[in-house]
């Protein structure tokens, strides 16, 4: 995307890019209701600012969503699920001027990281809000650099290889406890009956992507 003019994107399906949607302009654009996949990165905000809603993201082989230093990024309703390496990916410096949130939102299995913050100096904001993160190779959340701040609230970030968090986050009001999804292996990361993740959030809704619509918790 070039240009200072703002776009949607609605209803879009994209696959086997090298980026599914990159974004280089000081523009404001719009994803919603759309899946992206099997690409290299699936989102990349190179400059700007980017609203996803209700999107999935996943079987991307490097990043499924990538915001970097002169870029933010907003996601809510978003699946970023089984992508190589990162499944949220920031950079931040001297010279950002956006913050990225990720909110009531789904980062689950992805190879690596769910959401890594590289950040050498700034004041802008990462903020993840009833969110679940789960089941990521290593971490979590991961703050490499100390220039971002970085909070973590009424999410449940569970299951990761090595640690659930690594670097100075500020957590509030969070939990560790497996999400009980409908079945995480075919992609269907759905709560269900008895999981945690219901009633979490900071407006005692469900936490997550995909909150509970009706099915039982196997077992």
């Amino acid at each position: 995307l070039y240009g200072t003019g703002s776009s949607t994107f609605d209803y879009v399906t994209i696959g086997e890019a090298t980026f599914g949607l990159y974004q280089a302009a000081a523009a404001e654009h719009t994803i919603r209701r759309s899946t992206i996949h099997t690409s290299g990165h699936g989102l990349y905000v190179a400059l700007g600012t980017l609203a996803a809603d209700a999107i999935t993201v996943h079987s991307c082989s490097t990043a499924g969503v990538h915001v970097a230093a002169s870029g933010g990024a907003t996601l809510t309703r978003s699946v970023l699920r089984n992508n190589s390496t990162y499944g949220l990916y920031v950079a931040q410096n001297a010279s950002s001027t956006a913050d990225t949130v990720l909110r009531q939102s789904t980062v689950h299995g992805n190879s690596s990281y769910g959401v890594y913050v590289s950040s050498s100096s700034g004041a802008r904001a990462v903020q993840v809000q009833d969110s679940i993160i789960s089941s990521n190779g290593s971490y979590g959340v991961y703050r490499s650099g100390t220039g971002t701040a970085i909070t973590v609230t009424h999410s449940n970030v569970w299951g990761h290889g090595s640690a659930n968090y690594s670097g100075s986050i500020t957590q509030s009001d969070n939990l560790s406890a497996n999400p009980l999804y409908v079945n995480a292996g075919s992609g269907n990361v759905r709560i269900t009956s008895n999981s945690p993740c219901r009633f979490a959030s900071s407006t005692a809704g469900d936490i997550g992507a995909l909150p509970y619509t009706g099915d039982a918790t196997a077992g």
